[in-house]
């Protein structure tokens, strides 16, 4: 079995040398053994681009033995994976270590499963065994039960199972802790809660600490289909008399995790949002090197690599060496014409004399003053980028332009009916 990359730099190293795909996006790369911040960020669209019309080119390697991941990315775009059985197999054995570095199995025999019917045979020990089976107590049982029973039902099937540990959503295991709420009972017997789902309103926490109290609330690991767990979660108290958002703790076995700024700046101040960047550390076959995974966050504390989720990423517009922020246009356009522009705009890119060219496309009627907005929606661009300002500068990008149509003059996907926010005339 290969070995899993024990820097970035042998990751970048060995794509560079073996994929054709990281052969051209490193050619302007010249160090040897380059760090991280030295080769690009790659731009999703593109990479999944390639692996569609090019898959050879981001492979390391012929694929003779795994799986074949074929999903739906934005607009609909097929997004490729393949995984050796070797990764596959070290990325769900990562899964199962990190739980029972943060669970003990042999305290937790007793699991309570609560799932819709569809779920209803696959266990929390079940869905951490899958192809390694190293994790599941020697000695436990598991109660299954389905959601679709009324509370009162649940609930008395769960005390008399009398669980260790709840694993289900949120919403079924508030559902439980309010039955025992109003008979004023309890199931001291739980000693941890795994839930599915993201923020605790304090209700619900407050509930949840008084339905059971020697239990610790825990948020589902940070995890990626084909990438595997990124970061573990921090156990949350319950009881506090205010809403709690989970953080989680890189798990630096998977990868090497970035936050980094629109412009591909690294950020390591705690509090400042950014995109989360990844390099993978176990995908060998088809390697993922500063790849941005579609979320936001902020570092809490960066040396102790913990940090905040913050939400899905907004879309992207790349035009030269300039990646724009979606929502951050929809604001800058907003806050220079005074009125909401969501929903009302796209952003079409250009070539033209073999400069590229970005133009908003607005469904608003023209105003007088069209030139001064443009003027002043150019000028914060300037201030918010500094790669727009850079790319400006060498006459990269042209002059930005605004487009003014009437309503239902904006392209939208000929199957959804939704917007594009993006329409690329490049090609």
């Amino acid at each position: 079995m290969e070995e899993k990359f024990l820097q970035p730099q042998e990751a970048i190293i060995f794509a560079r040398e073996k994929s054709t795909y990281y052969k051209r996006l490193y050619r302007s790369t010249h160090e040897e053994e380059p760090d991280l911040v030295d080769v690009p960020i790659i731009y999703p669209a593109e990479y999944w681009k390639s692996t569609r019309d090019d898959l050879p080119s981001v492979m390391t390697g012929p694929f003779t033995n795994g799986k074949t991941f074929c999903t739906s990315g934005p607009n609909d775009k097929l997004e490729i994976v393949h995984l050796s059985k070797e990764e596959e197999f070290k990325i769900s054995r990562a899964r199962s270590i990190i739980w029972e570095g943060i669970l003990d199995p042999e305290k937790l025999k007793r699991i309570a499963n609560i799932a819709s019917p569809h779920d209803i045979r696959i266990g929390f020990w079940d869905t951490l065994n899958i192809s390694n089976g190293i994790l599941a107590p020697k000695f436990g049982v598991q109660l299954f039960i389905s959601n679709e029973k009324v509370p009162a039902k649940i609930t008395k099937e769960v005390e008399r199972f009398q669980p260790s540990l709840l694993y289900g959503s949120l919403s079924d295991i508030f559902r439980i802790s309010e039955c025992l709420g109003e008979r004023n009972s309890t199931m001291p017997s739980v000693r941890a809660i795994v839930y599915l789902g993201r923020i605790v309103p304090k209700d619900i926490n407050k509930s949840l600490h008084a339905a059971f109290p020697n239990a610790r609330l825990y948020a589902p690991l940070y995890d990626k289909p084909q990438i595997g767990p990124l970061a573990t979660p921090s156990p949350l108290t319950t009881g506090a008399d205010r809403d709690i958002d989970p953080i989680y703790r890189v798990c630096s076995y998977v990868s090497a995790l970035e936050i980094v700024t629109d412009d591909g700046t690294v950020i390591k101040e705690p509090g400042v949002k950014g995109n989360i960047i990844i390099t993978h550390l176990l995908r060998r076959l088809q390697p993922l090197i500063r790849f941005p995974i579609g979320d936001v966050a902020e570092w809490i504390d960066y040396n102790a690599r913990i940090f905040r989720y913050c939400g899905k990423a907004s879309t992207k517009v790349k035009i030269a060496n300039t990646i724009l922020d979606y929502s951050v246009l929809n604001d800058i356009i907003s806050s220079v014409m005074k009125t909401d522009v969501s929903g009302r705009f796209q952003c079409v890119l250009r070539v033209q004399d073999g400069r590229q060219k970005l133009v908003l496309r607005l469904a608003h009627p023209k105003p007088q003053e069209a030139g001064e907005i443009r003027h002043k929606i150019e000028k914060a661009l300037w201030s918010t980028s500094s790669t727009w300002k850079s790319d400006r500068q060498a006459d990269t990008i042209l002059n930005l332009r605004l487009e003014w149509v009437k309503d239902g003059q904006l392209i939208c996907d000929g199957e959804t009916g939704k917007l594009l926010e993006v329409v690329d005339e490049r090609t």
